[in-house]
C-alpha cells in the first residue's frame, strides 16, 4: 500500500511541473536544480571542472533551505565536502563561482571565515557540524557538490514505430496507446497483467508479429514495449548470445523477451495510470529497460537529458535526420558482437525522445529495418569490424514523438 502511495505521489509531482534531472545520481532542489555529491577527494579546481565537465558548477548555496538539503545528501563519514565559494577572483575576497558577493545567506562555524595570505581560499561545508562552512586552502582533497538547472522536458506525444521515407505508408506508423484501441485495430491480447510475472503488463501483438509487442498497464493505458525472439529463432540462429541472456529474458516456453518500460513498472499491474495521468504524461515519463527476471528491481534507467550519459558506457555515435544522435553500449571497434547490447539511445536537442532494437540475426517483419551495410557509418562510428560479418541486421526505430522532422540531433 506504501508504495502505491509512493507512485500516486510522484505522479502528482510530475503533473505540477515536468523538469527533470539528468539522471537519478542528481536529487531535484525546488523543482528548478539538481544536485549531485561526488565522494571522490579533489582540489577545489579538479572538482570544479569535473562539475563543468557534466554542464554544472559547484553548488551555490544563498538560503538555509538549500544548505540543509545538501547537508542531508552527504555522507556523514566523509563530512566535508567543497562548494561553490573561494578567493580566485580576488584574493582575500570570497566570491561565489558566479562573482556574487556573500550578501545575503551564509553559515559559517564559529571563528569564521579564516582567511590565509599568499595561497588560494576556498569554502568547505561540514556535514556533521549543522552544515557550517570553513575555509581551507583549495588545494586540500575533499569531496564535493555539484549543481545545475533542472531541465523542461518535452511530452512524448506518440508512439511510432519504422524508420524510412517521410509520408510513405508503413513508415513512422502511430502504435494504438490503449488497449482498446489496440483492439479496434487488430491487435491480439496474448496475456494478462500479472504482478508475479516474468514482466508487467499486458501484452498486444498484431498478425503475431512478436518484434513489437505492446504492454498495458491495469487500466489499459501504454506502459512499454517488448521484443521477442523464439526458442525457433534461438536454436537456428543462436540468437540472443549468452552475454545477451539480460537483457533477453527467457519466458515459461523457451522464448526470449526483451522489456522497456515508459512508466514504473511497479505500478503498471497495480495502480496503473487514469485518463488524468496519461492526458498529463504522454506516453510515458521515463525509459527503464529490463535488465533480470525481476522487472521491478532488475532495471536500467536511462537518463532522458542527453548529458546524463557522460562517465558512462554509452558510446555517443552519429547523428542522422529523422532520427537523433545515437548512442551505443559499449561499442568499440574490435569488440566482440556476442557482447551487442540490443538496444540504443537517440537523443534530440539534449532530450530522449527515440530508442530502438538492433538484433544481429535477419527477422521477418513488415515492421523491420534492414540497413545495408554502406551505411552502418551514418549511425556509429568507428563501426565494430565484426557488424559486418553478419549478412542482415535487424533495427526498429521507437519513435516517442510526433514531430518526426523537428529530430535533427
Amino acid at each position: 500500500m506504501l508504495r502505491c502511495w509512493l507512485i500516486v505521489l510522484s505522479f502528482m509531482v510530475y503533473l505540477a511541473g515536468a523538469k527533470e534531472c539528468p539522471d537519478d545520481s542528481w536529487e531535484k532542489y525546488n523543482d528548478e536544480h539538481c544536485i549531485k555529491v561526488y565522494e571522490e577527494r579533489m582540489s577545489w579546481e579538479e572538482a570544479r571542472k569535473t562539475c563543468q565537465t557534466e554542464g554544472s558548477d559547484l553548488v551555490q548555496i544563498e538560503d538555509s533551505e538549500l544548505n540543509e538539503f545538501v547537508r542531508a545528501l552527504l555522507p556523514v563519514k566523509k563530512d566535508r565536502y567543497w562548494i561553490g565559494i573561494s578567493d580566485h577572483e580576488k584574493s582575500g575576497l570570497l566570491l561565489s563561482v558566479s562573482g556574487k558577493r556573500l550578501d545575503s545567506y551564509t553559515n559559517w562555524r564559529k571563528r569564521e571565515p579564516k582567511m590565509r595570505p599568499n595561497i588560494k581560499n576556498c569554502v568547505e561545508i561540514i556535514a556533521n557540524r549543522h552544515g557550517r562552512w570553513k575555509v581551507k586552502p583549495c588545494f586540500r582533497k575533499r569531496g564535493f557538490v555539484c549543481q545545475k538547472g533542472a531541465v523542461q522536458m518535452k511530452k512524448w506525444d506518440d508512439l511510432k514505430v519504422t524508420w524510412g521515407k517521410p509520408g510513405v505508408p508503413g513508415f513512422f506508423n502511430s502504435m494504438p496507446r490503449t488497449s482498446q484501441d489496440a483492439l479496434a485495430q487488430g491487435f491480439k491480447k496474448v496475456s494478462d497483467c500479472d504482478v508475479h510475472g516474468k514482466w508487467r503488463g499486458s501484452r498486444y501483438v498484431e498478425n503475431d508479429d512478436f518484434l513489437l509487442v505492446l504492454l498495458y498497464d491495469v487500466s489499459g493505458y501504454i506502459a512499454g514495449v517488448q521484443n521477442v525472439v523464439t526458442s525457433e529463432i534461438e536454436q537456428e540462429t543462436g540468437y540472443p548470445t549468452s552475454q545477451m541472456k539480460p537483457p533477453f529474458v527467457r519466458d515459461d516456453e523457451g522464448n526470449f523477451v526483451l522489456s522497456v518500460y515508459f512508466v514504473d513498472p511497479g505500478m503498471i499491474c497495480t495502480t496503473g495510470r487514469n485518463s488524468t495521468t496519461f492526458e498529463s504524461h504522454g506516453t510515458g515519463t521515463h525509459l527503464y529497460i529490463q535488465n533480470g527476471n525481476d522487472p521491478e528491481t532488475d532495471i536500467i534507467s536511462i537518463p532522458r537529458v542527453e548529458t546524463g550519459l557522460v562517465g558512462t558506457k554509452w558510446f555517443k555515435g552519429q547523428c542522422f535526420p529523422t532520427m537523433g544522435q545515437h548512442y551505443w553500449y559499449d561499442a568499440r571497434e574490435d569488440m566482440d558482437c556476442d557482447n551487442t547490447f540490443p538496444v540504443f539511445l537517440i537523443y534530440n536537442g539534449g532530450q530522449l525522445n527515440v530508442f530502438g532494437w538492433f538484433m544481429l540475426i535477419d527477422i521477418q517483419s513488415k515492421r523491420a529495418e534492414h540497413p545495408p551495410k554502406l551505411i552502418y557509418n551514418k549511425f556509429i562510428k568507428p563501426v565494430p569490424k565484426c557488424f559486418y560479418d553478419y549478412e542482415r541486421l535487424t533495427t526498429l526505430h521507437i519513435y516517442l514523438t510526433s514531430n518526426i522532422m523537428a529530430n535533427r540531433c
